[in-house]
């Protein structure tokens, strides 16, 4: 599996409880899909994320992009760099297709993460 990193993420007030999720399910999910163990600390407004160099490049993705949908920026991900990588996979579709992803209140979405 490789020697283990940690890395250390700040993040802003009111963005742990959004990162944890109801009953820590975001947490969860962040830790099964990108193979990282994460640390919340709430007082210090910090994520410890540990695993494999790759485990935590990808669990600090998740999080990057989770916390810019959290904030509305209006550039979420850098498309080149996605379709450069080897553990994701690009999707091109037409604009008036993406309700269908979400559907209703986000709730397709939501079942394709889980």
């Amino acid at each position: 599996r490789g020697e283990d990193v940690r890395k250390e993420l700040h993040i802003g007030e009111g963005m742990v409880g959004y990162l944890l999720g109801r009953h820590a399910s975001t947490k969860q999910w962040i830790e099964r899909v990108s193979g990282a163990y994460l640390v919340i600390k709430t007082r210090r407004l910090m994520i410890e994320i540990h695993g494999s160099k790759s485990d935590v490049e990808r669990g600090e993705l998740m999080i990057d992009i989770l916390l810019r949908q959290k904030s509305c920026s209006p550039k979420l991900v850098d498309v080149p760099a996605m379709a450069a990588r080897k553990d994701t996979r690009l999707i091109h579709m037409d604009e008036l297709e993406t309700h269908r992803i979400l559907g209703v209140r986000g709730q397709t979405l939501r079942r394709l993460q889980m």
